[in-house]
């Protein structure tokens, strides 16, 4: 009786065949972690990248309405940024009242409506300062400066009568600026134009897990707020993320911001109106 062997493999080629399989497994794990590396390595940049171009490109945004600005040591900038701008409606012995406000960056304009008169990036607040042009003034232009001292949003049927001058039927529900201010203006007229003002700081300030990033605070005279976020994250103060300089006798501001794993800094100009010799 003739037996036939059956082909197989033996214990040893087994054996080899499990170690050539583990190295080949460990080879293309090693190459699969190292483009993951690569991969990881290029989106942080690419973020990176995107973070100190935005950076950039709003402090250079916000440096197109700011004026007087002053550096304090090298790492904020202190000035004061244009908030609003608008027409007055009505005056009154204690109030000065606004064309109804449009803020550009919470709504749109209703259907319908006239271009709007006033618009607002930020509410005023008590403390913000009331550029105003006053008609009997020539010594400084006619512009004349009032400080806030309290703010009130009303239907502008209320806050500039429905006489219709300034205020369409479409606008009369819609809500208008009135203003106590200090001092209250002797000769402003309706229909003087007007622009709102807040006395502004950028600086770097923790913003907990992400690290640090680019802030702004409100102040009053001497005290600031707390800073609310603008960009970010950058580097820490000790590493440079925020640096500014200013050229003497003008009011161009330099400004730096370094990003964590971007090895240049992201470079550009504020050009600022007015400047403190």
């Amino acid at each position: 009786m003739r037996v036939r062997l059956r082909a197989g493999m033996t214990l040893v080629e087994l054996q080899v065949a499990l170690v050539v399989g583990t190295i080949i497994a460990a080879a293309a794990l090693t190459a699969l972690l190292s483009v993951r590396r690569v991969v990881e390595g290029m989106l942080r940049q690419a973020e990176g990248e995107r973070v100190g171009g935005d950076a950039i490109a709003v402090l250079e945004a916000l440096g197109q309405h700011l004026r007087y600005p002053k550096v304090l040591g090298d790492t904020a900038l202190h000035g004061e940024l244009r908030i609003g701008v608008g027409v007055v409606c009505r005056v009154t012995p204690t109030t000065v009242a606004l064309t109804p406000a449009f803020a550009p960056l919470l709504a749109a304009v209703p259907p319908g409506s006239t271009p709007p008169l006033t618009v607002l990036a930020e509410t005023p607040i008590v403390g913000d300062r009331l550029e105003a042009y006053a008609s009997d003034s020539s010594a400084d232009g006619g512009w004349r400066s009032h400080v806030v001292s309290g703010v009130t949003l009303v239907a502008a049927s209320e806050a500039c009568g429905t006489d219709g001058v300034l205020v369409g039927t479409t606008e009369l529900t819609r809500a208008a600026l009135r203003l106590a201010l200090d001092p209250m203006p002797r000769s402003l007229a309706v229909g003087a134009p007007a622009e709102l003002y807040r006395e502004i700081r950028l600086v770097l300030y923790q913003a907990g897990t992400p690290g640090w990033s680019i802030g702004m605070r409100s102040c009053v005279g001497t005290r600031c707020g707390a800073a609310q976020p603008v960009v970010g994250p950058v580097r820490s103060p000790a590493a440079r993320g925020l640096w500014f300089r200013m050229d003497p006798g003008s009011s161009l501001v330099q400004a730096e911001v370094r990003v964590a794993g971007i090895d240049h800094p992201f470079e550009g100009s504020l050009r600022a109106s007015g400047f403190t010799p």
